[in-house]
């Protein structure tokens, strides 16, 4: 249910109770945690921690966290997860995290201010969106994240948003992408069903483009400014980019062969380009990364967007990524 009434209490305990399901579940299928870290990532936006010790953009929440997890009814919370092992839970694995559209600088600035009361807790970027920034920020960025991670103090890494164009949000949501999709088909998932949509159906799979001409040409060459800030390459001559149809009848990585059919007797399922989940996608794509030399890899996360008004049911945990890593 709706948090009553709003206020900062209802986004600690959600976080508060998605902690302690993910422990409780790791108990009853006797799962060790090892080496795997938890995470939430908070809004960029300004709030006042539930304390009032502290105000700034996804400080926040890292504030609510540690005083939530020494006293939990501050938020009207009792875990089911003994006290000590919850709190221990949190010392040993936990790591702060944000998503932010701003300059890498200012994001710095802000965080690394007084980041000095939430050490030794490490902290990352779950999504650095770069809306509006220049290729050459975007790579300048990315390369002082990356030597920052790399000195294995308080930072983790980043992960940039995002991989694909979501072409299903309009505005400024269409700003993200390093891809774009292409007319050309590679093939066709099988039925996916919504709950949403009156019956199945499949969907074609569109080759990859660097291509993004809505863009400003300064802003529009994202996946070369990643590639190269993390010391790869775009690859054009991968059987997924467009414009390589020749190379796609079977490709191969490390550890699968694939072969993708064009069946000359399926009806194209129509220009629909929205992203499709990776649960949805039944045609397998190669495991080596597009963008040589970087590391992909999925994130969800918890955005605080609307202030607390959100269900406490939907809060998702999530793995940090390890130090000096970088995400796309």
């Amino acid at each position: 249910a709706l948090c009553k009434p709003k206020g900062a209490w209802c986004r600690l305990k959600a976080v508060l109770s998605a902690l302690d399901g993910v422990l409780a579940a790791e108990r009853e299928a006797g799962v060790a945690p090892g080496r795997v870290k938890l995470a939430v990532t908070w809004s960029f936006a300004i709030r006042t921690s539930l304390d009032g010790e502290v105000e700034g953009p996804g400080i926040f929440g890292f504030q609510d966290m540690q005083v939530g997890i020494m006293e939990p009814h501050i938020a009207g919370y009792t875990p089911r997860t003994e006290i000590h092992a919850f709190q221990d839970a949190f010392h040993s694995r936990w790591a702060h995290g944000l998503n932010t559209q701003a300059p890498w600088s200012f994001v710095r600035d802000i965080v690394a201010r007084d980041y000095g009361r939430f050490s030794p807790l490490p902290w990352f970027l779950g999504e650095y969106g770069a809306n509006s920034l220049a290729a050459s920020v975007i790579q300048q960025d990315l390369e002082s994240m990356q030597s920052l991670a790399s000195q294995k103090k308080d930072f983790l890494g980043v992960v940039f948003h995002e991989y694909q164009t979501a072409y299903e949000k309009g505005g400024t949501e269409r700003n993200f992408g390093v891809f774009s999709l292409g007319e050309e088909v590679l093939g066709y998932t099988e039925d996916v069903c919504d709950t949403e949509a009156p019956s199945c159906r499949t969907w074609p799979v569109r080759c990859l483009s660097t291509d993004l001409s809505w863009l400003p040409l300064a802003q529009a060459a994202r996946a070369p400014a990643v590639a190269t800030a993390w010391q790869g390459s775009v690859n054009a001559d991968h059987p997924s980019m467009c414009g390589n149809f020749a190379a796609r009848a079977t490709f191969t990585t490390s550890s699968t062969t694939t072969t993708t059919t064009m069946p000359n007797d399926r009806a194209d399922a129509g220009d629909d380009r929205s992203a499709l989940n990776a649960s949805e996608l039944k045609t397998s794509l190669p495991q080596d990364a597009l963008l040589n030399g970087t590391t992909a890899t999925l994130a969800l996360d918890m955005n605080d967007t609307e202030d607390d008004n959100f269900r406490s049911e939907s809060t998702s945990t999530t793995s940090a990524p390890p130090q000096g890593s970088r995400m796309l």
